[in-house]
């Protein structure tokens, strides 16, 4: 995994076609893609200046030290300043190929994809509060202006509420547009009926989603102060709905905690009003949509989130493009690096005497430098940098300064295989902040978004480590069933997966007596099962512990985020070691499979009883024991960045 840490990820979001239309390429005037590298040419001058100071030093030297003049007959001034001019030009070749040179312009087929995304906007009376500045409604329209402005080839409509709901625009490519109606809504509010309803702009957005030609990825930004009257039933069932139908809502509270008074203006009685946000409720509507309640200041970042998203193609168009003129520039600065080697300070004599000679070290630096230049001028760079300043970041466990650099990263617009290596990064620090719920979904994401077979394993079995967390031990179950499939090798899972299944069997006992061995309190078998969580909930058996603290799992050591097997691990799975194979030893590796994936196609229509669990880990066993893929078992902690 480490090789794929240093790939240039691409630097555009709509990605061009590289042949051309058939429409000719049309001159035009010069222009340069980075220009501020053009300031490097006050270089050049320098570089002479220092030259010339350094003749006058050898000349005076010379006079001084350097005996008779026909002792220096072999030396070219001429040549030597031919050397310094050389040196000059490729300098200043160089810097223009930095720069970019562009002219000319050529026709591309240009894709357009993006997601489609309803803004809900809040234009109630409460969002008048001045608690911060310079109001409510203000702080909720820049942040998502901020966001309009960031994406990029996405579709996206608008609904404003307040007492009833009102769909301001339907899903529309023009973001433009729908950013000066976002910026104009709350003098729009005497539209819609005094008061505040969440859940029916929550449907009023669902509705505007409901297209024919619905991206693959539909996303609901639900920015309000949470103050709704009718209560949490209506959010209730539009968050139901928006979660059978994939629709992730992301919510953001407008207000500070405290709350504020409401302005004279919109006052009803005489006295002061005060009003008070609600985030309860907006984490509520959030929940279990792959969506999550945010700071109103982190709306805008939402932009590199969907960028990570599964895209959809909406249509495909023909653009003017400059064309890239570098290439000269910089095989002209190659020619003269060359050119200067290949030039002596000495005159030609008889006998091959003053012949050019080669200085490979010289060459070989300013080659190098040369190489470097190039490598700034062509982009794509700030992503590794990005990706790399992360997982130094993460390694110190410094996890917020790691999601940052990785939401950098991918802001960089790179490949979509680029972008799922960092959703896993995103989701291990994720993890590392306790987000269990992002960090899964995150997971998900790297998983259903890669094409590499390593990298949908390793996610799957991080996803089940932020799972097994969160106490949501059924996804965890089935994240570390997924990981198995993925790669029968895997110790860790199959161990993790042994302590999920029997905290899922013990947490559908009934109780036991406590003089019977049993936890009585927590429904657990006894202390080699899984201790419990707060309130009672089971944990994992002893539940994966924060990075830099787990001790080794199978196969080494791992300071990752999502620990293996841990102490208590080993003997969940000792406790399964005297039970006899049962009818599943006389299968085939075919028919053990083929039983594990009916077996796990069984979970889909109800909970597991632990006669059940038993039996599919006999079969994991029993695969893995037939199907021997080599290689020695990775750490049980998830894999590091990559």
């Amino acid at each position: 995994m480490a090789r794929r840490r240093g790939r240039t990820p691409a630097r555009r979001r709509c990605v061009a076609r590289s042949e051309l239309a058939p429409e000719a390429a049309v001159i035009g005037p010069l222009s340069f893609g980075a220009p501020i590298l053009l300031a490097a040419l006050a270089v050049t001058p320098l570089v002479w200046g220092a030259l010339r100071y350094g003749e006058r030093r050898r000349a005076d030297a010379d006079r001084a030290v350097g005996g008779p003049a026909v002792l220096r007959r072999g030396r070219s001034t001429a040549r030597r300043r031919l050397r310094g001019a050389l040196l000059i030009a490729a300098i200043a070749a160089s810097v223009l190929a930095a720069a970019r040179p562009q002219w000319g312009e050529e026709q591309r087929l240009v894709e357009q994809r993006g997601i489609d995304v309803a803004l809900v906007l809040d234009v109630s009376r409460s969002m008048t509060a001045t608690d911060v500045e310079p109001s409510r409604a203000h702080a909720a329209a820049n942040a998502l202006t901020g966001l309009l402005g960031g994406l990029v080839g996405d579709r996206g409509a608008l609904v404003t509420f307040a007492g009833s709901a009102l769909v301001r625009s339907p899903l529309t490519r023009d973001l433009e547009v729908l950013a000066q109606l976002v910026e104009r809504a709350q003098s729009e509010a005497a539209l819609m009926r005094p008061g505040s309803n969440v859940g029916v702009a929550l449907q009023r957005a669902l509705d505007a989603l409901n297209v024919e030609d619905a991206a693959r990825t539909q996303v609901i930004v639900l920015v309000s102060d949470g103050e709704d009257p009718a209560g949490e039933r209506f959010v209730d069932f539009a968050r139901e709905t928006a979660a059978s139908r994939g629709v992730r809502i992301y919510t953001a509270v407008a207000g500070a905690p405290g709350g504020g008074a409401l302005p004279d203006t919109a006052r009803v009685g005489s006295g002061p009003e005060m009003s008070v946000p609600n985030a309860a409720l907006l984490a509520d509507a959030a929940r279990g949509t792959g969506g999550e309640l945010r700071t109103l200041s982190s709306i805008p970042g939402l932009a590199v989130t969907f960028r990570r998203l599964a895209q959809t193609r909406f249509a495909e168009d023909t653009e003017r493009a400059p064309v890239e003129r570098f290439q000269w520039l910089a095989a002209a600065a190659l020619v003269l690096v060359a050119a200067r080697e290949l030039v002596s300070e000495g005159r030609r004599g008889r006998g091959g005497r003053g012949l050019p000679r080669l200085l490979p070290a010289s060459l070989v630096g300013a080659l190098l430098a040369l190489g470097a230049a190039l490598v700034a001028s062509c982009g794509g760079s700030e992503a590794y940098r990005e990706t790399r300043a992360g997982n130094e970041a993460f390694r110190a466990e410094r996890y917020e300064e790691a999601l940052a650099r990785y939401e950098a990263a991918a802001a960089a617009a790179p490949s979509a295989e680029d972008l799922a290596i960092l959703a896993y990064d995103r989701g291990n620090a994720l993890g590392g902040l306790a987000r269990s719920e992002a960090a899964m979904a995150a997971a998900a994401a790297a998983a259903d978004e890669t094409e590499d077979p390593e990298l949908a394993a390793v996610a799957a079995y991080a996803r089940g480590i932020h799972a097994a967390r969160a106490l949501r031990l059924e996804a965890a179950r089935d994240a570390f069933v997924t990981a198995l499939l993925r790669d029968p090798d895997d110790d860790a899972a199959r161990a993790n997966l042994e302590i999920v299944l029997r905290a899922l069997g013990a947490a559908t006992e009934p109780e036991e007596d406590p003089a019977e061995g049993g936890d009585a309190e927590s429904g657990l078998p006894g202390p080699e099962g899984s201790s419990a969580g707060p309130g009672g909930q089971p944990t994992p058996g002893p539940a994966p512990v924060s990075p830099g603290g787990a001790p080794p799992g199978p196969g080494g050591a791992g300071t990752q985020p999502g620990a293996g097997p841990v102490p208590g691990g080993a003997a969940a799975a000792d406790g399964l070691a005297g039970q006899q194979p049962g009818p599943a030893a006389a299968l085939s590796a075919e028919e053990a499979r083929a039983a594990l994936e009916a077996a796990l196609a069984e979970l889909e229509s109800g909970e597991m009883a632990l006669e059940e669990a038993l039996r599919l880990l006999d079969l994991v066993h029993l695969l893995n024991a037939l199907v021997d893929l080599g290689g020695p078992g990775r750490p049980g902690d998830v894999p590091p960045p990559r």
